[in-house]
């Protein structure tokens, strides 16, 4: 689409330059003539301007559909035909990474996508069984060849580049800002490498060709691996239902805070209990029981004796009068 434009400007340019052409020619025949020196520049100033504008209005739209007529049936790229262009091996190999990422997408199945109307599963089926195929077949096998390959391959990527912005924008309210970020800058680039790779491929160099195209192949893997990283390192997470969570903890608590991060340190309760259990601690270092706490553990478990049920409430009113 960016080169079809770029061919609609260029085919506007070219008409602009060849009315100046024509007006810079009739004004030299003009100035030859002395005596219908004024009167002729006019009069062929005015044609020249009412070419322009005429050839500019209907051209225009007709190079416009002309040219995504073209790019949208286009069965060859611009190395056909060329031997200058040899693809490594590597090349080819980066062509599957679309089925990687399908397959990936299998794998890491988050909250969201169970739970969105975000065709999830199709798009992974698209990229296993479509979008690597012919990829490989396009931009490996037939790449200097005049293939309808091509055609297909080009039709079916616009609608999955429409299917990636979608996910991301499903996506943003669920995942983490982190990740999120991430993964709009893998889009980012990715499309960077394309347009890179689209301006290589126009002046015919080899070179800038490889490079950007795998760039723009090596996405999926990198998408992949951010989604892999989240989902198994840092563990499933939903940012919606973690908000809820939070709120619903806060009001639980009667605070504006969470609750979580309110608890009491580990080391503070350990000290605590380590303090309760030193009055009961023997020269050996180990800790027996007292016989009142023997007596109150006894009664959880077994029935009290009338004589062990008279001395503990004895002692408790004995607490009772000197508080």
């Amino acid at each position: 689409l960016i080169e079809c434009l770029t061919m609609a400007a260029a085919a506007a340019g070219d008409d602009a330059t060849d009315a100046t052409v024509v007006y810079e020619d009739g004004a030299a025949a003009a100035l030859a003539d002395d005596a219908s020196m004024a009167m002729g520049h006019d009069a062929l100033s005015l044609a020249s301007a009412n070419n322009y504008n005429s050839s500019s209005s209907s051209s225009s739209p007709d190079t416009v559909s002309r040219c995504l007529s073209t790019w949208l049936i286009k069965t060859h790229t611009h190395f056909h035909g060329s031997d200058e262009l040899h693809l490594p091996w590597y090349f080819g190999a980066l062509c599957w990474s679309y089925a990687v990422g399908g397959v990936m997408m299998f794998v890491v199945r988050p909250k969201w996508a169970r739970t969105s109307h975000f065709p999830y599963r199709c798009m992974a089926w698209m990229l296993i069984l479509l979008q690597s195929p012919l990829s490989f077949a396009a931009d490996y096998l037939s790449m200097t060849d005049d293939t309808y390959i091509h055609t297909a391959d080009r039709l079916l990527a616009c609608p999955m580049m429409v299917f990636e912005l979608c996910k991301a924008l499903t996506m943003m309210p669920h995942v983490r800002w982190g990740t999120f970020g991430l993964y709009v800058a893998s889009v980012a680039t990715a499309i960077y490498s394309f347009v890179q790779s689209s301006q290589a491929q126009e002046h015919v160099d080899a070179d800038a060709f490889i490079f950007w195209h795998n760039c723009w192949h090596v996405y999926p893997l990198l998408v992949s691996v951010i989604m892999g990283f989240d989902y198994f390192v840092l563990g499933e997470y939903d940012r919606g239902e973690a908000a809820v969570a939070n709120a619903a903890n806060a009001a639980a608590s009667g605070e504006g805070v969470d609750v979580v991060k309110t608890r009491r340190p580990l080391s503070a309760v350990v000290m605590e209990q380590a303090a309760a259990a030193a009055p009961h601690a023997t020269r050996s270092g180990r800790t027996t029981p007292s016989r009142k706490n023997r007596d109150v553990e006894s009664s959880s478990t077994t029935p009290l004796r009338r004589s062990t049920r008279l001395r503990l409430r004895t002692n408790a009113h004995a607490v009772t009068a000197s508080s």
